[in-house]
């Protein structure tokens, strides 16, 4: 990370299904003109944690972005987690 604002900055993130954490203690930060990678062996929660930072999946923890919400929802002063979003039922 480089001493640029950020655009996304996820802190403390916890992501869990049930009693299971899947996600454990994760912070990054994604500045202007950075790409950010996550790896890690199958299994590991990478899709879990961006599921989670999209606000598909509950999470503890803070998700701040520097624009429109990933949710779609207005702003507001103190929001630094979207609420997870209602899933579509599948027919």
């Amino acid at each position: 990370m480089t001493g640029a604002p950020q655009l996304l900055h996820v802190s403390d993130a916890h992501v869990a299904y049930g009693k299971v954490e899947a996600v454990r203690a994760v912070s990054l930060g994604v500045g202007k003109n950075e790409i950010v990678t996550i790896i890690g062996a199958n299994g590991a929660g990478k899709t879990t944690l961006l599921n989670a930072v999209m606000g598909i999946l509950p999470l503890k923890g803070r998700v701040t972005f520097a624009g429109p919400r990933p949710d779609g929802r207005a702003k507001t002063p103190d929001a630094g987690r979207a609420e997870p979003r209602a899933r579509a039922a599948h027919r």
